[in-house]
């Protein structure tokens, strides 16, 4: 296979009472392929005592391509595991970030029914999907699969890269509407941290704020869970006496000026 123009980096989302042995093995191929940092697979890539569910939207929010493992038991989990689903909450955080889902049919696993799925996973269904047999055609199968991840993730970073020229070209062209932002001197990082909280509630946001200000100028690299790294950043933000670049990125979602506007003058 020739060498690839872009760098792939694949989530695999399973069900460890459902597809676990084919996952791992899958972890396996896609390792010694793509190079073990550049495949997620939860049980080797978590470090010990990190926190479960922050971890996972952190390496999600990395990802090229996400694998969506789906065996015979897949479906009946959702009612099991209810709101407490993990796999559940992968795949719309995937959904919401627009990050490339490929389904794989465990062992030739039918695809669930629409009814035994939640309506915002309803859309899993329309996306096609591949084969992957633990058995003797596990190599010609996941050869395929390795083509269909390369081609993939080659087009997400394209889109990618189309995306962050177009929000350069939004914020040089919205810059003069903020002429307040010149004027913020906010150092209490507990209140900013409290209204940011509240307008970027779950992860995902959290982290798709953080990805717009690196897109700007690169914050320095911060480790940690993701609540304490949002808490650096906004530390080292008004080191630098640049809070107001955080209210610039927010004000670009139409849907929250409002919301910037009355933060806006209760800091008066």
């Amino acid at each position: 296979m020739p060498e690839a123009d872009h760098e792939a980096r694949v989530f695999i989302s399973y069900r460890r009472n459902d597809t676990k042995a084919l996952a791992r093995l899958m972890a396996d191929y896609l390792g010694k392929q793509l190079g073990s940092a550049n495949v997620f697979f939860d049980v080797a890539s978590i470090p010990i005592a990190t926190d479960f569910y922050e971890e996972l939207a952190a390496q999600m929010q990395t990802c090229t391509v996400v694998l969506a493992l789906i065996g015979t038991a897949w479906a009946r989990s959702l009612d099991v595991f209810g709101s407490n689903d993990v796999v559940a909450a992968e795949l719309r955080a995937a959904l919401e970030w627009e990050i490339p889902i490929i389904p794989i049919f465990a062992e030739g696993a039918p695809a669930p029914k629409a009814q035994s799925l939640p309506p915002d996973l309803q859309v899993l269904l329309r996306r096609h999907g591949l084969v992957v047999d633990s058995g003797c055609d596990f190599p010609s199968h996941m050869q395929k699969l390795l083509g269909h991840v390369h081609e993939v993730s080659r087009g997400y970073l394209q889109g990618q890269s189309q995306c962050r020229a177009e929000h350069a070209r939004s914020r040089a062209s919205s810059n003069m509407s903020l002429p307040f932002l010149s004027k913020l001197g906010y150092t209490d990082i507990q209140e900013l941290n409290r209204f940011l909280s509240a307008q970027y509630a779950t992860f995902p946001r959290r982290l798709q704020l953080w990805q717009s200000l690196n897109e700007q100028a690169p914050l320095p690299a911060l480790s940690g869970p993701v609540e304490l790294v949002w808490i650096k950043a906004l530390e080292e933000l008004a080191r630098r006496g640049e809070l107001a670049r955080v209210l610039e990125v927010a004000w670009q979602e139409e849907a929250l000026r409002p919301a910037l506007l009355e933060f806006m003058g209760r800091g008066k």
